[in-house]
């Protein structure tokens, strides 16, 4: 198994994350479902191969990233890939949100995309066919204006992809082939409570983006050339359909 690629997913269990994570078990990569909700965990695990683990880890903390990194190298001997979809969201006002929530935003979409990059690019420093880097991020960063009461995860979105960009010139420099891509989705129609409480459910469900485009996004950009660098990609749905019910 220590020939195989083996990729990390953050925020594995459910929705887009365990989509993605669905997506590149049926192609065969070792998948390393990484969650900090043990029972999501043990339930979504039974849709993969025997090629899937899962690793119980809150992202928003750093011993446990290195742990979960750790196991990962110990078991596998390797990390090639690595998708930061771990994320919290929220819908407040500027003069609601309060020290916890902002903490909680912070630690989870901006330290939790840090603490696995860091882990995972010591590792890939040492491979020598480096590894890929995929950040999910949002066309929120884009577009902050037109989403009043996300000013928070608009930040942090807009953080990751700076982030990103500094330690893709890193790599560049260095010559590790560690190649490093943020993808800024726009709307995504999941059955959460958010879209099934939207007065425009309808809508939502006809045109926004489905989970599977995501992946599909995510395998091309693992199945890319060795010589080609997708470091952005915009994926917006065919038409506008915004969730008003936030927009108060």
């Amino acid at each position: 198994m220590k020939n195989k690629k083996v990729a990390i997913i953050t925020g594995a269990s459910l929705g887009i994350g365990k989509a993605i994570a669905l997506k590149l078990n049926k192609e065969g990569l070792i998948t390393v479902l990484v969650s900090r909700n043990q029972k999501n965990l043990n339930n979504a695990l039974k849709d993969f191969s025997d090629k899937a683990i899962a690793i119980k880890a809150d992202v928003s903390k750093e011993k446990e990233v290195i742990l979960m990194v750790k196991k990962v190298i110990k078991k596998f001997g390797r990390v090639d890939i690595l998708i930061n979809n771990a994320a919290f969201l929220m819908f407040k006002k500027i003069e609601q949100i309060t020290r916890t929530d902002f903490n909680k935003m912070i630690g989870t979409n901006i330290g939790g995309v840090f603490y696995c990059m860091r882990e995972c690019v010591k590792q890939m420093k040492k491979q020598s066919k480096g590894g890929q880097i995929i950040n999910i991020g949002s066309l929120v960063s884009k577009t902050p204006f037109l989403f009043p009461t996300r000013s928070l995860y608009c930040s942090t979105k807009s953080a990751i992809n700076a982030f990103a960009n500094s330690i893709q010139a890193e790599m560049q420099i260095e010559k590790n082939n560690i190649k490093i891509a943020t993808i800024h989705p726009g709307l995504i129609f999941t059955e959460s409570s958010i879209n099934k409480n939207a007065f425009n459910y309808k809508d939502l469900s006809k045109y926004a983006l489905k989970i599977k485009d995501i992946a599909y996004i995510i395998q091309m950009i693992i199945n890319q050339g060795k010589n080609s660098n997708i470091t952005e990609v915009v994926i917006s749905p065919i038409a506008r359909i915004r969730n008003k019910k936030f927009l108060k």
